[in-house]
């Protein structure tokens, strides 16, 4: 099973690094981190990752993995907190790159997550986003989008946020939950000052 996980972890990171042209100066943040897996997998591609989730467990267990790999706080850390889209939230930074892998459908409003994550990035930066496709058959879970999700759900909450450069591709078939889902990633873009 592990090997199961790791694979389908990789293609997730392959896909995102197809997404954008990381490099040593862009930052992340990677939201929905959980024991920070896609952080890891993309921190030899970029400056620095500042990671957030909201259960407490996993931030302790990712933090405990940062320090005992040595990594500098200034190039990756882990952070528990509810964004709300403040500026006093993660000391006013903006970044390159907000990635949220495997996390929309256990969120309720699609829309606000999407405003939120997009507070966060500098203008022009990119929004990374995957999860599933609808399928006719729930994944055994108790969460608000147990079906997943198609391009217009996606899209209206990406023009919702004002990103623009939409585009949303299935990458894989994966399986979340016992049952076989197909993986899209979407991406947008924060439009930049006097961009109209």
């Amino acid at each position: 099973m592990a090997n199961s996980s790791s694979h389908h972890d990789h293609r997730i990171i392959d896909a995102l690094l197809d997404a954008y042209p990381f490099n040593e100066s862009t930052s992340i943040l990677d939201s929905a981190c959980g024991k920070g897996l896609i952080s890891r997998g993309l921190a030899p591609h970029c400056g620095s990752i500042v990671a957030v989730d909201n259960n407490q467990a996993s931030v302790d267990d990712f933090a405990r993995r940062i320090s005992n790999q040595g990594i500098p706080p200034e190039e990756m850390h882990v952070v528990c907190a509810q964004l709300e889209g403040n500026d006093s939230e993660l000391d006013g930074q903006k970044f390159d790159v907000v990635v949220c892998s495997a996390a929309y459908h256990h969120l309720e409003s699609i829309p606000n997550t999407t405003r939120i994550l997009a507070f966060f990035l500098k203008p022009g930066g990119h929004l990374l986003v995957v999860d599933f496709l609808t399928s006719a058959e729930p994944i055994p879970e108790d969460v608000p989008h147990k079906h997943g999700f198609d391009d217009d759900t996606i899209r209206a909450a990406f023009v919702g946020a004002n990103l623009a450069d939409f585009g949303m591709e299935r990458f894989a078939t994966a399986k979340f939950h016992g049952k076989r889902v197909e993986l899209f990633l979407a991406r947008g873009t924060k439009k930049k000052v006097g961009y109209s």
